[in-house]
């Protein structure tokens, strides 16, 4: 017999989230709404998926080496 543990950790709410009004486009190609997290729980790994997003969109616009700070 085995006996797992998990751990799941935290998860976040955001007390703020702003974006750039001359990034909206950029934004809403990768299905981006700062609204859609606004007092609401997320995890961490909805975070990587929009930066992996954002680097995948970067690439498609001719952008190959941005990365994310």
């Amino acid at each position: 017999m085995y006996h797992v543990f998990i751990h799941v950790g935290a998860r976040y709410t955001w007390a703020s989230l702003r974006t750039n009004p001359a990034d909206a486009p950029f934004l809403a190609a990768i299905g981006f709404r700062p609204d859609d997290f606004l007092s609401k729980k997320f995890s961490p790994d909805e975070i990587v998926n929009i930066e992996k997003k954002l680097l995948d969109e970067a690439e498609n616009r001719g952008f190959p080496l941005q990365k994310l700070v």
